[in-house]
């Protein structure tokens, strides 16, 4: 099988699997517990927020364990407003757990309004501009688009934001771009931002939201007195020490595989020539990423007829993919045909050239024989 779905979810590390099983079976104590065992996984833990505070360029801030990155959003987004007088300002291209998230703010009274995006599928910076004013007290825009890869200059939001209220809070959704791109909260100027484990070949089930020294979140759950009250439940040890395994594996071979990965990609386009004049490239961003349109044909069905060939692509998000419309690929522009017909292929370190070969020439034989039926 070829599996070219990896922004959905990635292959998990063997060590992470190993650490998985370690914190299940030799050190599988209660981190809250009183005793020495409990005492020595709360540490354990503890070292791991430091760890990630450091891969994410934090100067000082918390780190706070979720379910995944849906919880971190809705935490950040709840658990940081409360100001029903004040203006939310969200990018229309956020992923469903961010774009829900705004929705449901405007059905409790919030005042909130979507950011537009470009041709290119970035925020449109100067529509965004215009939106900034002194009762803007929240601005949630993603660092990489998980539909179409296209990269959002967040040092260059920040900026627009400072020059009209400092006190703005920004928050990032970076989970297709942490452990991918260069990212450092601090230089960002992020005051909220979350990660995920199964995007960089880590376990799924397991989240993070970094809150900066600046910004506070307040408790949308209830219940022991875990992080703080922030996020109660029972640490899930497991999951957090394997998270904290794919973080740092992903930041030290970033570079290197960031060439890898962007020579794939390129790979891929390069191959699709024959065909350039049926396909639309829709935006041109991280090289983890690619979203094509293709003129004339359903997604859907490109998707099963490569499914048949032994070879996994998407048609989007993951937590959308049973929906027609594509709310990322409209906001682009793109007509209703180009959004029934748009495919998406992820790569990760685990693809090889061969496979990118194998791929592009089956999806050329199989756009070609679906225009001709």
């Amino acid at each position: 099988m070829i599996y070219l779905d990896n922004a959905a979810t990635t292959k998990a590390n063997d060590d992470c699997l190993q650490t998985f099983i370690k914190y299940n079976t030799d050190n599988y104590y209660n981190a809250s517990a009183m005793y020495k065992q409990g005492n020595n996984l709360h540490k354990e833990i503890e070292s791991a927020k430091q760890e990630i505070l450091k891969a994410l360029g934090a100067n000082g801030g918390k780190i706070y364990f979720t379910s995944g990155a849906t919880e971190a959003n809705n935490l950040a987004i709840f658990g940081s407003n409360s100001f029903k007088q004040k203006k939310y300002l969200f990018s229309i291209g956020e992923h469903p757990s961010v774009y829900a998230t705004a929705v449901a703010m405007q059905n409790m009274g919030y005042k909130v309004d979507f950011i537009p995006l470009s041709s290119s599928g970035e925020v449109d910076y100067d529509a965004f501009k215009k939106m900034l004013s002194q009762d803007v007290c929240f601005v949630s825009v993603m660092y990489v688009n998980n539909e179409t890869g296209a990269v959002n200059n967040i040092k260059k939001i920040r900026e627009l934001i400072n020059g009209v209220n400092k006190d703005i809070k920004l928050h990032v959704d970076a989970v297709q771009g942490f452990g991918k791109l260069p990212l450092n909260v601090n230089s960002f100027g992020i005051d909220l931002c979350t990660i995920s484990g199964h995007k960089i070949y880590g376990p799924k089930g397991i989240g993070a939201l970094y809150v900066s020294p600046r910004c506070a979140v307040k408790a949308v759950t209830y219940g022991g007195g875990q992080e703080e009250g922030i996020r109660p439940g029972t640490y899930n040890t497991p999951l957090i020490m394997s998270f904290v395994d794919a973080i740092k594996a992903a930041v030290k071979d970033s570079a290197t595989q960031y060439k890898y990965i962007l020579d794939l990609k390129s790979r891929f386009v390069e191959n699709l020539d024959s065909i350039k004049d049926k396909i639309i490239i829709n935006g041109n961003g991280s090289p983890y990423i690619i979203s094509i349109s293709i003129n004339g044909l359903r997604g859907e069905t490109v998707l099963h007829m490569l499914e048949m060939e032994d070879i996994i692509i998407g048609t989007g998000s993951a937590c959308s993919s049973s929906k027609v419309e594509n709310r990322v690929l409209t906001a682009m522009g793109r007509t209703k045909d180009e959004v029934l017909g748009s495919i998406r292929i992820s790569f990760s370190k685990h693809n090889t050239i061969e496979e990118i070969d194998i791929a592009s020439k089956k999806l050329i034989e199989v756009i070609n024989k679906l225009l001709t039926m």
